[in-house]
């Protein structure tokens, strides 16, 4: 059986998948946030029994995100390059920029958005405290997710406040970590996907 593999199939499939992704990160982080939100009120309520009840199931949460986005990076990694286009032929919507998405972030009773989701991030990192974060050690694409020097890799980072923070993730990612760090720090937070049109 010969397989007739062109580009527009490619691009759908390459397409659908990623879709495919997208969508069950944001259905873990929907139901994430869920469990986030009961522990934020159990704290709100003094109940630290009942917020403690709520931090396995986030951990689960986000342990499952985090194999979704390996196995979505390793799908990436394996999945054959695009043929290029016969000649004459260009698929307009391999190149066409879609319409990314942004972060609006309310931490400490501050109202962070900017033009695009890292320099949000970077922003609201340096909010809750580039120092504090940096002791915690977290890790994002395998460099630190707050260091004092730049990176020799692929990783994007933003540089502010004398460190970097690494940014080389989606929107999603961006709001479940800032979400997560938060939590684990006790910093009140409420983070926003904004689509543009």
């Amino acid at each position: 059986m010969t397989h007739k593999n062109n580009g527009h199939t490619s691009a759908a499939m390459d397409q659908a998948v990623a879709d495919c992704f997208g969508a069950l990160l944001a259905a873990i982080d929907t139901s994430a946030d869920a469990w986030r939100l009961r522990a934020a009120e159990a704290l709100l309520d003094r109940d630290d029994a009942r917020a403690q009840e709520c931090f396995p199931a986030i951990e689960r949460f986000a342990e499952a995100s985090r194999e979704v986005e390996s196995l979505r990076d390793k799908w990436k990694d394996s999945w054959p390059a695009l043929p290029v286009a016969l000649a004459g032929e260009r698929d307009v919507a391999l190149h066409a920029k879609r319409p990314g998405s942004k972060l609006r972030v309310q931490v400490n009773s501050k109202a962070l958005e900017y033009p695009d989701a890292a320099e949000t991030f970077a922003h609201a990192i340096e909010e809750i405290g580039l120092d504090r974060l940096a002791r915690l050690g977290k890790a994002l694409s395998g460099i630190a997710l707050v260091g004092t020097s730049k990176a020799t890799g692929y990783q994007q980072q933003y540089a502010i406040g004398g460190f970097y923070v690494c940014t080389h993730s989606n929107t999603q990612t961006k709001k479940r970590l800032l979400e997560e760090i938060a939590l684990e720090l006790g910093a009140p937070i409420h983070v926003e996907i904004i689509s543009e049109k």
